[in-house]
């Protein structure tokens, strides 16, 4: 189970619209910098929250899922003999490389 943020055109656009209607008098009358960018995040992530809400998701399963764990441990093996293929001269390991493709 994780969550996430319900992010759409839709959403996006009313957090805009949502944006644009906000009281901002706060932000431009202050004369603290830290102030005004408190209130300024104040208000930036009220919206934010309030628009782009978060959701539970199941986990998202495995999209190779027909890969059998006999595939599985068959492309890992290949891929280490590949790699020791790689670093080895052998002519031994180098034929039954190619066989074992």
């Amino acid at each position: 189970m994780y969550v996430k943020r319900n992010i759409n055109q839709y959403t996006i656009a009313d957090f805009l619209l949502k944006l644009s209607y906000g009281a901002w008098d706060s932000v431009f009358e202050g004369n603290d910098v830290n102030i005004i960018f408190n209130s300024f995040l104040n208000i930036f992530l009220w919206h934010y929250y309030f628009n782009f809400f978060v959701i539970k998701a199941n986990k998202l399963l495995n999209h190779k899922s027909w890969i059998i764990s006999v595939i599985r441990t068959s492309c890992k093996h290949k891929r280490e003999l590949y790699i020791e293929c790689k670093s080895n001269k052998n002519p031994t390991l180098r034929k039954y490389f190619k066989d074992y493709c």
